[in-house]
């Protein structure tokens, strides 16, 4: 399982803990250097910290803006141990770097993956239609694509295209959707908690690239 643009590989490492092996992709340093030091470094518990405490605004008391949370929790380890070594290898790596420029064809990340997740991912792409054509060429035949998230485009995005626009290429390859439905996210604290907090209308589904046929 590949799983493009994975943050602090919570995803990844919850995806493993299923019993597959998976592959992530992250961009920015901050957050590998964190990934790194919380899934390699990190005691279970060994960690408080308080990630509101430099935002003073939209609090009804000090208990919003010093709010704590002890990471990590669970023990990334725990994860490993509950599907045990896969054929030898780790159950997660975590390959640093540009999507586009490793997984593109004729890049060194390139070659076929069962299934890619993609999490608050594809709007991050400067093009789409190049990021449409990569995930499909890195699926094999019968493979799935699972997409959450929302389309928030960067500014300077060559396409800013609507959903409907976007299922249309993945249909134009000759994919199936399954389970696509559009559900509310509170994106980093729930909503009452303080006074403003970030919600969107997300959508998720699962796409099925056809075992043959124009896709790929």
């Amino acid at each position: 399982v590949l799983v493009p643009g994975c943050g602090l590989a919570r995803l990844a490492l919850e995806v493993a803990a299923e019993g597959y092996r998976v592959e992530a992709n992250e961009d920015s340093r901050l957050f590998l250097t964190v990934a790194d030091h919380v899934l390699n470094r990190a005691r279970a518990r060994s960690h408080l910290i308080y990630p509101m405490e430099s935002i003073w605004s939209y609090n009804f008391d000090h208990g919003q803006q010093y709010m704590n949370i002890t990471l990590p929790l669970p023990l990334p380890g725990v994860f490993a141990a509950r599907q045990g070594s896969l054929a030898g290898g780790p159950a997660v790596t975590i390959i640093p770097g540009d999507f586009v420029k490793l997984y593109g064809r004729g890049r060194p990340g390139h070659r076929k993956f069962g299934a890619i997740i993609t999490s608050f991912f594809i709007d991050t792409a400067w093009n789409i239609a190049e990021l449409v054509e990569i995930l499909d060429d890195l699926l094999l035949p019968g493979g799935v694509w699972i997409n959450v998230g929302v389309l928030f485009w960067r500014k300077d995005a060559r396409l800013k295209l609507n959903w409907e626009e976007v299922l249309a290429m993945w249909s134009n390859l000759g994919y199936t959707f399954h389970g696509h439905e559009r559900f509310p996210c509170e994106y980093s604290l729930p909503l009452g908690v303080k006074m403003f907090a970030e919600a969107y209308m997300c959508v998720r589904l699962a796409a099925v690239k056809p075992s043959h046929g124009t896709s790929g």
